[in-house]
């Protein structure tokens, strides 16, 4: 006889253990890839937005008067606007005011992005930028 029936036997409470960590690993995979299928195009999408508002406040100083009707504020809002259909926001999340000569523009948004499924876990994204045609003024996303 090659084994002894001790060394086969005395190892049952081994048995499975593989199957066990395989699937512990797959659910943590699924999950991660869960999460990161909501959070990352909203970081993508809150990543441009900051980008076209920093544009948005540097092209409400530096265009013509004639192409911004000599009012920077009503242009600014109408192009905050057409933003927030771009991205479906509401239109109150946006701001835009005269700081001296310089145009601020700023946007504050909660949004709750679902992290584990089923609502387990529901993350909530707090967007808070300012940008003004001077540069960048404040921002944080968590």
């Amino acid at each position: 006889m090659l084994f002894k029936s001790t060394e086969v036997f005395g190892r049952r409470s081994e048995l499975g253990g593989s199957r066990i960590t395989l699937t512990i690993v797959l659910v943590v995979l699924a999950l991660s890839i869960f999460a990161g299928y909501n959070f990352i195009p909203i970081a993508f999408a809150d990543s441009d937005i900051k980008t076209q508002l920093q544009t948005i406040a540097t092209n409400a100083v530096i265009l013509p008067a004639s192409t911004t009707g000599n009012n920077q504020i009503n242009w600014t809002t109408t192009e905050l606007n057409h933003l927030a259909q771009q991205y479906e926001i509401p239109t109150e999340a946006f701001k835009a005011e005269m700081s001296g000569p310089a145009v601020k523009c700023t946007i504050k948004l909660k949004r709750k992005i679902p992290i584990l499924p089923f609502g387990i876990y529901t993350y909530e994204y707090d967007f808070n930028f300012s940008a003004t045609s001077a540069g960048y003024a404040s921002g944080a996303g968590k």
